[in-house]
């Protein structure tokens, strides 16, 4: 369940989905059984505010961090 904004240094309180953005990122595989394999996926939230400079990845071995948007980037130039 959603709670909070996924950006750890925010303390945000999820309220609703009009505010901030929405994420659902496939977070891994979970096999059934040898012959079938189901996609993990999982929804993420970014608040208002942290939605406008970073976005959200997924990598096995660190999971879910936060990234700078490119336009984020380019302003900071």
């Amino acid at each position: 369940m959603l709670s909070k904004c996924a950006n750890s240094e925010c303390s945000a309180v999820f309220l609703y989905l009009h505010q901030g953005r929405l994420f659902k990122l496939e977070t891994g595989v979970n096999p059934a059984n040898k012959l079938e394999t189901k996609r993990k996926l999982e929804y993420f939230w970014l608040c208002e505010k942290c939605c406008k400079s970073l976005t959200l990845t997924y990598d096995r071995a660190a999971g879910i961090s936060t990234r700078r948007t490119l336009k984020a980037v380019a302003a900071a130039v």
